[in-house]
């Protein structure tokens, strides 16, 4: 059987604006490389294809329906898909996967058609294949006629879809208070409509863009403010990653540290998440979020601009992630950790965004409704001042601390995000902790939700948010206590934050939260009633009074001295003897 060498496809040559099939050339890419390996390889998958198909071995009968179902369609269709995928890597990956990969040649037969390297490479591959299975076809009557057969019908658009997918009919940003474009989408697109509550009227849902001033006051006083949409180069330092950047970088990155969600579930389809980029599946679209930003991102700062800051000012921004979504994806309602957060689209992908604040109302829905599916179509005729907001490349969006949302992805692509804080987030974290919201996360996240408190907390306080930290720390007081019978780890790290705060003896004249003290004795009750209990390892009822007690910074110290002098006792016993060092000891005592 022949070889394909370098010189049988130039891919070099290809015009990149024809390249609207992402993950077919790749493939080609992949085949018709440099090293002798992958070829080798590559012809030794179909020949083992055919033998399998010939009954020299046995196949499963799902993997051999798809290896004839692929015949039928178009010999080049089997040729990718033996080529790529072994039998034993096709029963991993199942038999979605394998009519995904099918479907491409048929669709985008045209593009090898264009381009002779392209055309070389696949009549290459076509005439090895006619050389395995020439000898078998005249044999075996059956398999020529499933050859002969028409392709099975694996997608049906509707007149709407059609309408939907033409390129010219782009979704409209220029929100109106009682229609949107994006809003008869949903109406129109079974792939979301599914999503939501038959019965509600969308025409209910205030469009960002018109928030009007009681809704925008409703939201102040749960959160930070409104979600804002800012422009999104605004927000790049520097040039944003190209697309072709992001897919090279994130395909390098490992399969088993990618969080793969499939029907809200999580799933190891990590190849068909990247496959839908490219030919998206509305009855099944998977996709991935919370990936680590490759090299080309982390050398970009991505986080808050002038325009956010017009609004509001945002501190610790960390942990940038990025999330790959074809259409179709939905990511259902959720809280992310509690946490502020910037997210911009990049390139072609564009979302609609369901947002609600986090009033309590909201929040014991939420709570009682823990590990449901479906939270949005059941949570939108109960849920209170939610928002729509729709964002394309071209935009930003900030989510405040501690809202409701829901994501649909109208146009598959890459969201980049990065977490931040406010001095008035600290509250709504309260209530995200207040309402049990982070049971829902794995064990490391939740605790990492505590840590994160402690981060919105410390930046509350050295920014002039002290009214909301203090009612923040008593309001999850109780919840706090338990963490520091738990974790001492976290108990150091609260008591840093303190620490900073009143070394600095900060002038204070609020009244209490708990009604406790006013004025000018606000920070001594505060000290004694609310921290005692974190500084404190003896007290057994942190929230009784205790006289005796000072401050935290004292009895630190006093804990110091203690330690001291019994090292100090330890060594001098070895030295002098019991006796004498007792009588030293005692001398000592009476110096400090």
């Amino acid at each position: 059987m022949s070889m394909v060498t370098i010189s049988a496809v130039k891919l070099n040559t290809v015009d990149p604006t024809s390249q609207n099939d992402v993950f077919l050339l790749t493939h080609l890419q992949y085949l018709s490389c440099g090293n002798s390996r992958r070829l080798v390889q590559a012809h030794r998958n179909i020949r083992t294809a055919v033998e399998y198909l010939k009954g020299q071995r046995r196949p499963r009968n799902f993997v051999k329906a798809t290896w004839d179902r692929a015949l039928a369609i178009f010999p080049q269709a089997f040729i990718f898909l033996s080529a790529s995928f072994t039998h034993h890597h096709l029963l991993r990956k199942g038999q979605y996967a394998c009519q995904q990969l099918i479907d491409l040649p048929k669709r985008d037969q045209n593009i090898i058609n264009q381009h002779p390297g392209l055309s070389a490479l696949s009549a290459q591959y076509l005439d090895d294949l006619k050389q395995l299975v020439e000898a078998d076809l005249p044999h075996n009557p059956e398999r020529t006629g499933r050859l002969c057969r028409r392709a099975p019908e694996t997608e049906t658009n509707s007149s709407t879809q059609n309408i939907l997918s033409d390129p010219s009919e782009t979704l409209i940003h220029n929100d109106k208070p009682n229609v949107s474009s994006w809003l008869d989408y949903f109406r129109n697109e079974p792939a979301f409509l599914i999503h939501l509550d038959p019965e509600f009227d969308l025409s209910k849902l205030r469009l960002l863009a018109s928030a009007t001033d009681d809704l925008q006051a409703l939201w102040r006083s749960h959160t930070t403010r409104l979600p804002t949409i800012v422009p999104a180069a605004a927000c790049w330092r520097g040039l944003q990653p190209s697309f072709e950047q992001l897919w090279v970088e994130s395909m390098k990155i490992k399969t088993h540290d990618l969080r793969v969600y499939e029907q809200g579930e999580q799933s190891a389809n990590a190849a068909l998440a990247f496959c839908q980029l490219a030919r998206p599946n509305q009855n099944n679209p998977i996709y991935i979020i919370g990936m680590e930003p490759p090299a080309l991102i982390r050398h970009r700062t991505f986080g808050g601009c002038a325009q956010l800051h017009q609004r509001v000012t945002t501190y610790l921004e960390q942990r940038m992630v990025f999330n790959m979504t074809p259409k179709f994806s939905f990511v259902d309602l959720h809280i992310d950790y509690g946490k502020d957060g910037i997210s911009a689209t990049l390139h072609d992908c564009e979302k609609v965004w369901m947002i609600y604040p986090p009033k309590p109302h909201n929040l014991q829905w939420m709570a009682e409704h823990r590990g449901q599916q479906a939270k949005l179509a059941q949570g939108m005729g109960v849920l209170e001042g939610g928002v729509v907001a729709h964002t394309t490349s071209a935009e930003a969006i900030y989510l405040p601390a501690g809202c409701l949302h829901a994501v649909f992805t109208v146009a598959g692509g890459f969201l980049v995000s990065i977490d931040c804080t406010t001095r008035r987030s600290v509250w709504p974290f309260a209530q995200y902790l207040r309402y049990n919201i982070q049971a829902e996360l794995e064990a490391t996240e939740e605790r990492n939700c505590y840590f994160l408190f402690l981060d919105s907390l410390e930046a509350a306080l050295q920014n002039a948010g002290e009214r909301d930290a203090f009612r923040a720390w008593i309001e999850v007081e109780d919840i706090l206590q338990i963490k520091r019978e738990n974790d001492r780890g976290w108990v150091r790290a609260a008591r840093k934050v303190w620490d900073d705060y009143l070394k600095v003896d900060p002038i204070i004249d609020i009244e209490c939260p708990c009604h406790g003290a006013v004025s000018s004795f606000f920070l001594e009750h505060f000290r004694d009633r609310h921290l005692r209990w974190l500084f404190n390892d003896s007290a057994e009822n942190p929230t009784v009074a205790n006289p005796s007690a000072g401050s935290g910074s004292r009895n630190i110290r006093r804990k110091c001295v203690t330690e001291k002098k019994r090292i100090t006792r330890k060594w001098m016993t070895r030295r002098l003897g019991s006796s004498k060092a007792m009588t030293w000891v005692f001398a000592m005592d009476s110096y400090i």
